[in-house]
């Protein structure tokens, strides 16, 4: 009598299951066979309309290719996964169904990114965001909140927004939910174009003719004997239950807080009031020492703030913030006192640089935004070799204040410890990012560049510590002036002019080659260039006795303390630059962690700036 007859018909979890294998050796085999036989199951070595289910050891065969291509009835199965409810079933801890096939889910979103948009107050509740998102985690795809050019489906029902129409430019399908569930009931990737809302007007008709039949195992489409939306149903009950003795418990927000505003319009102070209240804080309109906060907008500065609110903060210690501090107090959840909310010095300043920003999320990313516009910069929303700089999130590169401290040795250094997304996916944008401002000369910063930029009014040292993470070479002291020539010329420097310089002028003139030979006057002026250095040099064939001024940074250490136009905090040896590991397909174990940090080495330091010995004349 073999296994299955010794079992009773209700403890068989296979019974009229037809098994089928392919790429298995014969001691494979024979595992299999005994585990489907013990299940009640039985196999055939043949793949034939009764097939149910196909024990895949390669997908190259003739058989997965024909399943995976034309069988979206036949479920697919690893062999280590067979073994693997076959050492559930003899425990018989738990009582089994058929149900545990997709607790083995065949990957077939490995390969996608998705995005979803829109999916509230569904129909049918299969279709809902927070299920969709499960299954599409379950079998193998990841999902971002955010649409971008890498997505590979938008997954929507609605032909409206900006995410809509991003994807109709970018040429990514807007896909309805409806092919989520098809594709995971037949565990293949069914033809995105038939779902596709863009094409298919009639949503009576979206997936049709998509396939002819699916497995019975089960049907993601429906809430009955459905684990996945089970899980996801009792996940949501206890957020809610969470939530609900978090309100109960935790007193207001801002209680205890009294606050007033200056410079906003009556619209907004009557929203700002009710946030407030329904927060527990209090607002008024009067200005007396009771105050706690004084709220003014982000883009005013504090000489636009009345002597009598300044007052306040001198007698009674009342904090002047802006908008921003409400903002990420209700982000949050909790009480933000940092220097987001503090109002800036400087702001719409006369320069004209274009920005991008990366690695920033949520309300930091929504906040750098206003502060580039406050800036009068131009936020650029693609790095392009046009941009003048590349701000990114020190916490995206992998940065801390433990393993980089310089970088962190900046006044207001709680900016720079803001949320990253640091999935690999991101990672590798941020990398790819780099490499391209590397590739175009153009300086990588943190924020402290731009809240210097703020709080000074004056474009601060590319080369500082503080903010510096990669920096072009051209901002490289010269080692020679030939060099220097060379490199403020665009490598067409020929021959110096000699021609007495202008005592008003620091003006160092060079022969350009260029088609018209006309002279060309470099000047050190930040505004111009911001990634060329003011380094002012003397004609070195002038014949005279007269002893010129050494270079900044090339006399001796009192000079370069003394010298005015060169700050005394300013380090040129803590300048760096980022460097990556340009191996992407590495795949030991020993570097798999590697990828979410950067490593760094000198760029050059205080040795590489040259000195130029007196000239015998």
């Amino acid at each position: 009598m073999d296994a299955r007859s010794r079992l009773n018909s209700d403890e068989l979890l296979f019974s009229g299951v037809t098994f089928t294998t392919t790429d298995l050796n014969s001691k494979e085999k024979r595992q299999i066979s005994d585990a489907v036989y013990s299940m009640g199951g039985k196999i055939k070595n043949d793949l034939t309309s009764e097939t149910d289910v196909l024990i895949v050891g390669s997908v190259d065969t003739a058989k997965s290719k024909y399943c995976i291509n034309n069988r979206t009835d036949v479920t697919l199965l690893y062999p280590d996964d067979l073994l693997d409810i076959y050492v559930k079933f003899k425990e018989k801890t738990n009582k089994l169904s058929i149900q545990i096939l997709d607790d083995y889910p065949w990957p077939i979103f490995d390969s996608s990114l998705f995005c979803l948009s829109r999916l509230r107050d569904m129909e049918n509740p299969c279709y809902e965001k927070n299920y969709i998102s499960r299954l599409i985690h379950h079998f193998g795809g990841k999902y971002v909140a955010s649409l971008t050019p890498r997505v590979t489906y938008l997954i929507t029902d609605k032909r409206e927004g900006k995410r809509y129409e991003s994807a109709l430019e970018w040429k990514i399908n807007p896909i309805h939910p409806k092919w989520i569930v098809d594709c995971c009931n037949c565990q293949r990737i069914l033809d995105p174009l038939l779902y596709d809302i863009s094409r298919v007007k009639d949503f009576s008709q979206i997936g049709k003719n998509s396939h002819t039949k699916w497995r019975h195992v089960v049907d993601y489409g429906s809430v009955e004997n459905n684990p996945i939306f089970d899980r996801v149903q009792k996940e949501l009950k206890k957020i809610d239950a969470a939530n609900q003795n978090r309100s109960l418990i935790r007193e207001p927000l801002l209680k205890g807080f009294v606050f007033a505003s200056y410079g906003f319009q009556e619209a907004q102070v009557q929203k700002l009031n009710q946030i407030l209240k329904d927060n527990g804080a209090e607002f008024q309109d009067d200005y007396d020492l009771s105050i706690t906060h004084v709220i003014i907008p982000s883009s005013f500065t504090l000489e636009q703030v009345p002597d009598k609110v300044i007052n306040l903060k001198e007698i009674s210690g009342t904090k002047i913030i802006n908008e921003w501090f409400i903002e990420r107090c209700l982000h949050y959840k909790k009480v933000m006192e940092d220097s987001w909310s503090l109002p800036l010095n400087n702001l719409f300043l006369d320069y004209s640089f274009k920005i991008h920003i990366t690695g920033f999320t949520e309300i930091e990313h929504l906040h750098i935004t206003k502060l580039v516009k406050n800036l009068n910069l131009t936020l650029s929303n693609e790095l392009t070799e046009n941009c003048d700089f590349l701000i990114a999130n020190l916490s995206s590169l992998g940065l801390t204040k433990d393993n980089s401290p310089p970088i962190f040795n900046y006044r207001f250094n709680d900016i720079l410890t803001s949320k990253a997304n640091m999935t690999p996916a991101a990672i590798t944008l941020t990398k790819k990012k780099i490499n391209s401002a590397k590739k175009w000369d153009i300086p990588v910063l943190s924020l402290a560049f731009l809240w210097e930029l703020a709080q000074t009014g004056i474009l601060p040292h590319i080369i500082d510590s503080r903010w510096c993470v990669f920096a072009p070479k051209s901002l490289k002291p010269a080692n020679n002036f030939l060099e220097y020539a060379r490199s403020v010329s665009g490598g067409t420097f020929q021959t110096q002019v000699n021609k007495p310089r202008h005592p008003e002028s620091d003006v160092v003139q060079v022969q350009l080659s260029s088609h018209d030979e006309e002279q060309s006057h470099i000047q050190s002026n930040y505004r111009s260039s911001p990634t060329k250095l003011p380094v002012q040099l003397p004609s070195p064939r002038k014949n005279s006795t007269k002893k010129w001024p050494k270079l900044i940074g090339t006399a001796s250490e009192s000079q370069l303390k003394s010298t005015s136009t060169v700050d005394d905090n300013y380090e040129f040896r803590s300048a760096r630059r980022l460097v990556f590991d340009e191996n992407d397909n590495n795949n030991n174990e020993k570097d798999k962690d590697k990828g979410s940090f950067v490593d760094f080495e000198d760029n050059f330091g205080i040795d590489d700036i040259p000195v130029f010995k007196k000239r015998r004349f």
